[in-house]
């Protein structure tokens, strides 16, 4: 009996991991995925005469090392990230960034010619954006932050000048999920987009004056 009893103790241990290991399978929540979206509307929503026959270079960009992985990433504290495992980026962070900042501003434009980095060997576009990203995250339910510094860079007649900016943009966030998070994210990307989309108007009216004069 004492042996029967002996050689049946391994076999209900085995079992019980595996009931546990399976419970703890069952309740671990599924991996949400999310990705930034670009502005929606109509190029007509958008002042484009002065820019939509202009070439445009956006980027490179550079991103802070703590963003540039799948989780994302909030900030509860001034001092504290958080990552969660279980809502993430559909992609590359970085690179969507990169590819929506490209959309919004060919639509606010109005141009085709607004080509996304690395440019392809030749191509010289007449205005150039390159961006430092220093923040790009938030609180659930309170605000997202975009820090970034970028310079637009002209080039008319062989001669290039610059223009040095710095945008710090704070956007509420509607609701308490990570989908409200990016959306967020998603609308302060706009604001910058319309940031500089300004300062290519600005640019190219000045340039006209020169011409002028």
């Amino acid at each position: 009996m004492r042996k029967t009893l002996t050689q049946l103790i391994p076999v209900v241990f085995v079992l019980f991991v595996t009931i546990a290991v399976i419970g703890c399978r069952s309740s671990t929540p599924p991996v949400s995925f999310y990705t930034l979206t670009p502005v929606a509307g109509q190029m007509s929503d958008y002042d484009q005469d002065s820019l939509k026959d202009i070439s445009i270079g956006i980027g490179p960009i550079t991103f802070p090392k703590t963003l540039e992985r799948p989780q994302i990433v909030t900030r509860p504290t001034a001092n504290t990230l958080k990552l969660s495992e279980f809502d993430r980026w559909g992609g590359d962070l970085k690179q969507d960034f990169l590819n929506v900042l490209t959309q919004n501003i060919s639509m606010m434009t109005g141009s085709d010619q607004v080509f996304k980095s690395p440019l392809s060997d030749g191509l010289k576009p007449a205005y150039r954006v390159t961006l430092d990203v220093y923040q790009f995250d938030g609180r659930l339910g309170e605000s997202v932050v975009l820090n970034v510094s970028w310079v637009l860079k002209i080039t008319q007649a062989g001669a290039i000048h610059s223009v040095f900016k710095k945008s710090v943009i704070r956007q509420a966030v509607a609701g308490n999920g990570y989908e409200s998070l990016v959306q967020a994210q998603s609308d302060a990307l706009k604001t910058l987009s319309l940031e500089i989309v300004d300062e290519m108007k600005q640019a190219g009216a000045a340039s006209r004056v020169r011409n002028v004069n």
